[in-house]
């Protein structure tokens, strides 16, 4: 996730999804952070939400991103498994 002046990388492993919230008058995409499956982020907060919607909906950008989640699972369960 990128904002003005920093860049925060957060794995895919360590979200456990992606739903909406309203702030204010604006729906935002949100999400809850495994602060264990960080490492050693300084991250302060255990919830993050994205910026903007990037000219979708914010329920159109939280499905597309657990589609997203899913299907990176999914790879990350054949690469241990060995097929």
């Amino acid at each position: 996730m990128k904002n003005l002046f920093r860049i925060t990388f957060i794995p895919w492993k360590a979200v456990s999804g992606f739903t909406t919230k309203s702030i204010l008058i604006k729906k935002v995409v949100s999400f809850n952070i495994d602060k264990d499956l960080l490492g050693n982020s300084k991250m302060r907060e255990k919830t993050g939400a994205f910026p903007d919607t990037y000219g979708m909906s914010a329920e159109k950008l939280a499905k597309l991103l657990n589609e997203y989640k899913l299907k990176s699972e999914d790879n990350e369960y054949l690469k241990e498994s060995g097929q």
